[in-house]
């Protein structure tokens, strides 16, 4: 992302219309919202179970003790091998920011995805408006623009990122649509792989859940965990699994 932003601010959009443009501010936002909400998904507790959770044993459930981190584990939390604690409604560990995916970050791993997206399919766009100007220019034999005339420090660079936008654009868009398709069946990855079934629930309502507030201008953005989220998130901590009768 720092690379493609130093390569349209310096070669692609900045000598096309101008480093203080509004093209150029644009991008630049996209490109902090980007990076803001990795860093966020990053930081942020993906939702770990507490280790001095306490929970009231109820009649008809069992407390349930993770074997690998010795905590109470509710009914929607998974071990994650590699942070090496149970995480609530953990999707998947995203080597990308060394992090799990869960219960209090998830926003902001669709966030960075879409505004990854974004920037990426800006490049795209750019870069072959470039291409077709300046080959238009000189099909015309009209007096070439400075623009037209790249360095081949201009041209390398301009392909890698060519490059870039389209094999991270894909990757992006791909897990997106997925986060997005098991959000909205109100599960995790992990589950759906398991085939655990759990209550339907709009795409709307879904929604609000994972980002911890109805719909504003703040889904957008990657923002401090609202309280909702975070009740929501001890509230779920306390759900127990249920006794397995025998017969």
């Amino acid at each position: 992302m720092f690379f493609a932003e130093v390569v349209q601010v310096k070669y692609v959009i900045g000598p096309w219309k101008g480093i203080y443009s509004w093209y150029n501010i644009l991008y630049t936002i996209f490109f902090v919202l980007a990076t803001g909400s990795h860093i966020r998904c990053m930081t942020q507790n993906p939702g770990t179970v507490p280790i001095d959770l306490e929970v009231e044993k109820e009649p008809d459930c069992d407390v349930i003790e993770c074997h690998h981190c010795e905590t109470v584990k509710p009914r929607d939390a998974h071990h994650c091998r590699t942070c090496e604690r149970c995480v609530l409604r953990m999707d998947h560990h995203c080597p990308w920011v060394n992090n799990c995916v869960g219960y209090m970050n998830q926003k902001h791993f669709l966030l960075f995805l879409f505004w990854t997206g974004v920037c990426c399919l800006w490049s795209l766009v750019t870069l072959v408006c470039r291409f077709v100007m300046c080959a238009s220019v000189k099909r015309s034999f009209r007096p070439t623009q400075p623009f037209c005339l790249p360095t081949p420090v201009d041209t390398i660079c301009c392909v890698l990122n060519f490059v870039e936008g389209i094999m991270f654009g894909l990757f992006v868009t791909i897990m997106l649509f997925d986060q997005l398709s098991v959000i909205f069946d109100n599960t995790t990855l992990i589950d759906k792989k398991k085939g655990n079934v759990k209550a339907k629930r709009s795409t709307y309502e879904s929604m609000v859940a994972v980002f911890g507030e109805a719909f504003s201008p703040g889904w957008f953005f990657p923002k401090e965990t609202t309280q909702k989220l975070k009740d929501d998130f001890l509230e779920a901590c306390n759900q127990l699994q249920p006794k397995r009768r025998t017969y």
